[in-house]
């Protein structure tokens, strides 16, 4: 044992420990691991790093971050860390902070408004250096004239004092005032793309899963697909709410397989690719040919979506683009925290991608 420190369970070697061992002052020890400012002999610098070696010593990064006001480390708040597509542009967005030094601290708020607000609070209680937010976008129900009221659980959230963007979906104060920056696709876009697909097929008996009604970004891909049947004198022939899973997915296909022919929907229009892969499975299992019997669309093209049987028909949405623009915003407002704090706004284009889990009408009869 001699020449080694006796095994210490979890306590970390310290600063002085290191010059005690090289037989130097705390201070040298500093010179060394920091390149200066005063210059060290080779004999003491090698004796430090040889100490540095057998201690395990590892600087205090928090320490040296709080003093230079700068973590190099970004928050990242999730809804749900389950869903695919945040998955994905969790994963972009951790890839495009890499190549620009930054690592992300990921927290998964479940959806549930008051733990978001509890992990925004512990990101700023890590000292990050900016927030990356997709938020749960709980909100008020749609009054009688389909206008949001602004209440729910999160209206009453204060702007975090950090540089902020948010991606996906906008969250806004009461009376639908941005307090940060945005980066998101059209979803409205989104939904109607979706829905003049499956009528150019030929379809007329469409229904809807949609998202929970609480949930803004939700509803616009359901206010899409509905300006579009609009314009050709139709509506949705049946419309149901899930939670973005597969099982909610799977349920509301249960319903609607077990309708008559003549009842049942021609297509389905999915508001995000999870139910619709729900659909896929459930519509199998009771023998219904998709696309011969049933055509039906996604939302986000998941990885999962192209190796579905059948491969799903989706609309993508940009997840390098939007990865690429929240942390350029981002960085942006860090290297410059004296510019007009006027929220910027991004939107990204979505595209359809048709694959085999749609046909013409012609086809299914």
């Amino acid at each position: 044992m001699e020449g080694k420190l006796p095994y210490t369970g979890c306590v970390s070697a310290t600063r002085d420990d290191v010059a005690q061992r090289a037989g130097v002052s705390a201070a040298t020890v500093s010179y060394v691991l920091n390149g200066g400012p005063r210059g060290v002999s080779e004999d003491k610098r090698d004796r430090v790093l040889r100490a540095v070696a057998e201690l395990g010593y590892r600087p205090n990064a928090i320490a040296r971050s709080l003093r230079a006001r700068h973590t190099s480390i970004l928050g990242l708040v999730l809804p749900d860390s389950a869903n695919p597509y945040f998955a994905q542009l969790s994963r972009a967005i951790e890839d495009a902070a890499a190549e620009h030094g930054y690592q992300v601290v990921v927290s998964n708020a479940a959806d549930d408004p008051a733990r978001e607000a509890a992990q925004i609070e512990a990101m700023l209680r890590l000292q990050v250096d900016g927030l990356i937010w997709i938020p749960a976008d709980i909100r008020g129900e749609r009054g009688e004239r389909g206008e949001r009221d602004g209440a729910g659980p999160m209206a009453a959230l204060a702007p975090p004092p950090i540089p902020t963007v948010q991606v996906d979906r906008e969250l806004t104060l009461p009376g639908g005032i941005s307090f940060c920056d945005v980066v998101e696709s059209d979803h409205v876009a989104g939904g109607r793309v979706a829905a003049e697909h499956l009528l150019a097929l030929g379809h007329r008996r469409i229904a809807c899963l949609a998202g929970p009604a609480t949930h803004l970004h939700a509803c616009q891909r359901l206010d899409g697909a509905r300006a579009a049947l609009r314009e050709h004198d139709l509506e949705l022939v049946d419309m149901r709410h899930g939670d973005f899973g597969y099982a909610s997915g799977a349920a509301a296909a249960e319903h609607w397989c077990a309708l008559a022919p003549a009842l049942r929907p021609q297509a389905v229009l999915c508001i995000n690719d999870a139910m619709a892969l729900g659909v896929l499975s459930a519509a199998a299992e009771r023998g219904l040919r998709v696309p011969g019997d049933l055509s039906v669309t996604g939302y986000d093209d998941v990885p999962l979506a192209r190796y579905a049987v059948p491969p799903l028909t989706t609309v993508a949405q940009p997840v390098q683009l939007l990865a690429t623009a929240a942390l350029e915003t981002l960085l942006d407002r860090i290297a410059n925290p004296e510019a007009p704090v006027a929220p910027r706004r991004r939107l990204f284009h979505v595209q359809l991608v048709v694959r085999r889990s749609t046909a013409p009408l012609a086809r299914m009869e």
